[in-house]
């Protein structure tokens, strides 16, 4: 029987690690990165032609975490907390044979709000760009259900390819806060890229 277009509309939660990417930081013998996590809760709808191939438009509000431990002295440590919120808007593209699934496609992240802990000021959003743009790859698996209603499980992956730091953030030389006892200036300029995993 031939099958033609049919929709899906479900709802969505994530959990797993997430990091902020920048060479500079990596390189800085006086930062070291901590296991950090991030979260997100919202929906997605499908559009599907034939059984195989679709589209899927998920929004999703999510929250990063980069912990890091910033060595002042061999003996002293400050541990400096970046969490950055967004909306995450993707559109993928939806491969799916014998309950099993593999996506990828672009997303693009409106910046909520950016929070440090560790260094004044609190507030760093204005340091932060308004927005990046992200590529995702996923894939995963039908657990349970059938027909109307099923539960579904998978891994998914992002990472920017735009900087998430603004102008006045580089002048600064953010993410690592301004701190006379720490703050030097790197002899180039590099980008920072959130990455995340979820599960």
């Amino acid at each position: 029987q031939k099958i033609g277009f049919w929709f899906d509309a479900g709802l969505k939660a994530g959990v797993g690690p997430s990091l902020l990417i920048n060479k500079n930081i990596f390189d800085d013998q006086t930062y070291d990165h901590q296991f950090s996590n991030g979260y997100g809760v919202g929906a997605k709808l499908g559009i599907f032609y034939g059984l195989y191939n679709g589209i899927n438009l998920d929004v999703m509000l999510n929250t990063g975490t980069q912990k890091f431990r910033n060595e002042i002295d061999p003996n002293n440590y400050i541990e400096h907390k970046v969490t950055w919120s967004t909306t995450d808007l993707a559109v993928l593209y939806r491969l799916q044979n014998e309950g099993i699934y593999f996506e990828s496609g672009p997303m693009f992240s409106l910046v909520n709000k950016v929070e440090q802990e560790g260094f004044e000021p609190s507030d760093v959003t204005e340091f932060y760009a308004e927005n990046y743009t992200s590529g995702v790859l996923g894939f995963g698996g039908y657990l349970l259900g059938g027909g109307q209603f099923t539960l579904m499980f998978g891994i998914r992956a992002g990472y920017a390819f735009t900087d998430f730091i603004n102008d006045d953030g580089q002048a600064a030389n953010y993410p690592r806060a301004a701190n006379p006892q720490v703050l030097e200036s790197y002899d180039t300029y590099e980008t920072t890229n959130p990455l995340f995993v979820q599960f």
